[in-house]
């Protein structure tokens, strides 16, 4: 159970863990900026691992399962399975499932996440009422055993997420503030406080993009305020990130450069920090026919 718990924290969130009505309303191949009617998207990631004469070596990279992954969309765009995948013997194998179910208006009714480790396997899913078109309620389950509770409430294009645990000792809220695109402008996270704990504000420079073109963090408990600014390409594609501590002047530059493919599908990511390589992704994209 902790190590589900562990797995779960780093990438194990619900759909809609990060707004209600974004995560409902705009289609999932769409939030991860696809176009076309794509039907599956394998991703690999890789990094240097040498160099012989001007060729990089790219050797296989993991951490914790989450940058190795298959998606499965059905022909509306939304996802219907999801298979993270681990090194294992230096090869990519299946490490966990994510499938999902919806009813007749698109909303999730039920997510299933199932862990195979080589000793045990351990389950969780996610289960979701509408008790009212600007209410939802998450029940989480462990293993069977009710662990949390997230409640969604929407006024107008503002979202307060309430987390609360199964005997009601950890209750956390979160503030969602969406444009008229769908698209998160400003988070409010108070945890299990009284007071704001971190603020984060997004700011998008056209209408046609989801990635924002700025994006400002700031931890009140320690007073730091981060900038992060993304310069996009015209497929709406970071190919770059500059992070810059407020306080002290100190940044940080990131660069992508892609290859697309004849869709306008990136099929290719190369990252840069300061300048040099470190990581590099590819995807397979395979498309429903006509």
């Amino acid at each position: 159970m902790e190590r589900l718990l562990i797995l779960l924290l780093f990438f194990g969130t619900p759909l809609i863990a990060f707004g209600q009505k974004s995560q409902l309303s705009v289609k999932h191949s769409v939030s991860m900026n696809l176009k076309g009617q794509v039907q599956e998207v394998r991703n690999y990631a890789f990094e240097p691992g040498g160099k012989e004469s001007d060729t990089v070596n790219l050797v296989p990279y993991d951490f914790f399962g989450m940058l190795n992954f298959i998606v499965q969309f059905d022909r509306q765009g939304w996802k219907v399975k999801k298979i993270d995948l681990k090194l294992h013997d230096s090869k990519l194998v299946p490490s966990a499932t994510w499938s999902y179910r919806y009813d007749s208006l698109h909303r999730l009714i039920e997510e299933t996440y199932i862990f195979k480790s080589i000793d045990q396997t351990d389950t969780a899913s996610f289960h979701y009422l509408y008790p009212s078109t600007n209410h939802t309620t998450i029940i989480e389950k462990r293993n069977s055993e009710m662990r949390m509770a997230y409640h969604h409430k929407l006024e107008n294009r503002t979202e307060e997420v309430t987390t609360v645990n199964s005997d009601s000792s950890y209750i956390a809220r979160k503030y969602f503030q969406f444009d008229e695109q769908e698209r998160i402008i400003k988070v409010e996270d108070y945890g299990n406080e009284s007071r704001l704990r971190n603020l984060t504000i997004n700011f998008f420079g056209s209408d046609s993009y989801r990635n924002p073109a700025k994006v400002l963090e700031t931890d009140l408990r320690t007073g730091k305020t981060f900038l992060s600014e993304n310069e996009l390409d015209v497929f709406g594609n970071v190919v770059g990130k500059k992070i810059s501590s407020v306080e002290s002047g100190e940044s940080r530059t990131t660069t992508f450069t892609y290859s697309y493919d004849e869709l306008g599908n990136w099929i290719e990511q190369k990252e840069f920090i300061d300048g040099v390589l470190r990581k590099v992704f590819k995807r397979e994209i395979v498309y429903y026919e006509d």
